[in-house]
């Protein structure tokens, strides 16, 4: 069926990639294309979703292939990566606790994605600071991280990541016990998730 080994092999890698996309948490798939696949590219991918794969599984390992990843990406000179790969290292931080180091990463991505037009990954970095100013109780910055987050979301036409924010961002008004803005917050994102018929993103709202 194949000609020779080298063909072969790509048939296998494309394979293992595919099934990787699909499966997504598939660690032992991901680890296969970075160690064996000779694209680059698809090493970085491979990078991304393991660090998002270990994220609540193993925050060491998520640091590593994070690190890693970024440090691929660099030679590659792909700073959209890097930048992602970055906001999962401060993410590993910020799950270990360590608020301080994931607001570190998270400006580095951020520094980095001035020089770039990757909009869609700025306002994941900016959901995350949200996240972490909203832990630390700086809600006025929370907010402000939030606010621009969600507007990238609605110039990119993003529902997911307007309803995302809508509820995230509700936290923050329920913590300055501003319950009236709160819930029309839950409920703005509801009504996105309902328009998109997302039965689970539904099921956030309701739980907000």
């Amino acid at each position: 069926m194949f000609k020779n080994k080298q063909v072969f092999l790509i048939f296998i890698f494309n394979l293992v990639a595919l099934f990787a996309n699909a499966q997504g948490g598939n660690t032992d798939s991901l680890k296969f294309i970075i160690k064996f696949n000779a694209d680059n590219a698809e090493k970085v991918k491979a990078y991304k979703a393991l660090a998002n794969a270990m994220l609540f599984k193993d925050f060491d390992e998520c640091q590593a292939a994070a690190v890693k990843g970024a440090a691929l990406a660099e030679k590659l000179k792909d700073p959209a990566s890097v930048a992602e790969l970055k906001k999962y290292t401060g993410l590993s931080w910020y799950f270990k606790g360590s608020y301080d180091s994931a607001a570190v990463y998270y400006y580095i991505a951020m520094d980095i994605l001035k020089k770039t037009d990757a909009p869609a990954v700025k306002a994941g970095v900016l959901n995350e600071l949200g996240k972490l100013y909203r832990k630390t109780r700086d809600l006025d910055r929370s907010l402000q991280m939030y606010d621009e987050a969600y507007a990238i979301y609605n110039k990119l036409n993003n529902d997911d990541g307007m309803a995302t924010i809508l509820n995230e961002s509700g936290v923050v008004f329920e913590y300055k016990e501003d319950y009236t803005e709160a819930i029309r917050r839950y409920k703005s994102s509801l009504a996105i998730r309902e328009k998109m018929n997302d039965l689970s993103g539904k099921a956030y709202s309701f739980n907000f």
